[in-house]
């Protein structure tokens, strides 16, 4: 069954399909893609599916504040580009950061 990360596969293979934008717009992606990924938990909530989505901004965003320190309050992708020098590298640190949280959920059992 597809999860939260079978769609951020694809949202990363092809993120002008779905948050619009290009490589000159990278903060303005990951921006739309906090909203576009806020939906989703939604949805997945709203439907009583279980699966990884449920919760799983909310759950990056602990991560991030646990891990870094980070202030979060304005979302886990605010934070990672606050704390990265440009919003092309905030791109590519979201994607590792993604991996990551995937492989430590899945050794917690999340």
């Amino acid at each position: 069954m597809p999860t939260i990360y079978t769609f951020l596969s694809e949202i990363r293979q092809r993120p002008g399909m779905y948050v619009g934008g290009d490589e000159h717009d990278r903060g303005g992606q990951l921006r739309r893609l906090q909203f576009l990924l806020f939906g989703y938990g939604s949805a997945v909530e709203l439907h009583g599916i279980d699966e990884p989505g449920r919760g799983f901004v909310v759950a990056f965003n602990d991560y991030l504040r646990e891990r870094f320190g980070w202030s979060t309050s304005l979302g886990p992708m605010v934070a990672i580009i606050d704390n990265t020098p440009t919003s092309a590298d905030a791109w590519s640190r979201f994607w590792e950061l993604i991996d990551q949280f995937q492989c430590d959920s899945s050794s917690e059992g999340r």
